[in-house]
């Protein structure tokens, strides 16, 4: 999206939508309502949702970089940069933790938030560039919500948790 073809960014969208259907399909038997298992019930009730909130926004963010007119630039400020590689951190220490590798404990990172307000003008943005910047801040910050979240549901530990 910062102006460097990437590829057809739906493929991978896609492919997450297939693994979310295998997921729901698999557990299945866990979420019935008459599963005796009503604590691991509701955690997988849990888990399912917070991860359908992050597909929806992984698609969302796939569809902005497919729809986004030619000439429209997302910013690069170092901000936007850092934040989504610290997203990007924490999504691999929990697959490590989720899949059972272990990991080194050390809690998920709590970013500074991202800005949800790139003003028009700054840095030369165009109006354009600015709503687009702004769509794709608040999809990348519903992300980071559902990694958090789900860390949380599976008790690993978010640093600066209350």
């Amino acid at each position: 999206m910062g102006g460097e073809p990437v590829g057809d960014p739906l493929a991978p969208a896609r492919a997450l939508d297939s693994a979310l259907d295998s997921l729901r399909l698999a557990a299945q038997p866990l979420i019935t309502p008459i599963s005796p298992l009503r604590s691991r019930r509701r955690t997988a009730l849990a888990v399912l949702g917070l991860l359908e909130t992050a597909a929806l926004h992984t698609r969302s963010l796939a569809g902005t970089a497919e729809l986004m007119p030619a000439g429209t630039r997302i910013g690069t400020g170092p901000y936007l940069v850092d934040e989504a590689d610290r997203i990007d951190r924490n999504l691999a220490a929990l697959i490590v933790q989720v899949a059972g590798r272990g990991g080194d404990g050390t809690p998920l990172e709590r970013g500074s938030g991202i800005p949800a307000h790139i003003s028009v003008g700054a840095g030369g943005a165009r109006a354009e560039d600015a709503h687009a910047t702004r769509r794709v801040l608040r999809h990348l910050r519903r992300v980071d919500e559902s990694i958090h979240g789900l860390a949380r549901t599976l008790d690993m530990s978010v640093c600066n948790d209350p």
